[in-house]
């Protein structure tokens, strides 16, 4: 089964999707979702980098503080290294 997934504008009430001539079928379902309430767009859509611009309001303001790739606590203070007991 090939699958198509495009993010497309509505014009006067209408959709139009463009299917490639090589598209093996003849008939297909289409779902429509409105994007605003499918906020789990795929990594690579153009409406996910849109979703992930920062605002220009803080964009480039952050600051990293500390060790951020070494654990928040003690590997001590993690129960899934204690041996239980029964």
């Amino acid at each position: 089964m090939e699958a198509i997934r495009q993010i497309v504008q509505v014009e006067d009430s209408k959709v139009t999707v463009v299917l490639p001539t090589t598209f093996p079928s003849r008939r297909v379902e289409v779902i429509v979702l409105p994007v605003e309430a499918n906020m789990n767009l795929s990594a690579n859509s153009p409406a996910h980098a849109a979703l992930r611009r920062p605002s220009p309001a803080i964009a480039g303001k952050g600051r990293i503080l500390g060790d951020i790739l070494g654990p928040a606590v003690p590997a001590e203070d993690w129960e899934s290294t204690h041996e239980t007991t029964r």
